[in-house]
């Protein structure tokens, strides 16, 4: 039970991480243009 929201967390964290690198590429080609 633990490792199982464990592993759910570390899946959050990453889904996470990746949509800020997405919003902060989108933010810089907004500024660039």
């Amino acid at each position: 039970m633990l490792f199982r929201y464990l592993f759910e967390d570390k899946v959050v964290k990453e889904k996470i991480a990746k949509a800020k690198k997405d919003i902060n590429k989108m933010l810089k080609e907004f500024y660039e243009d």
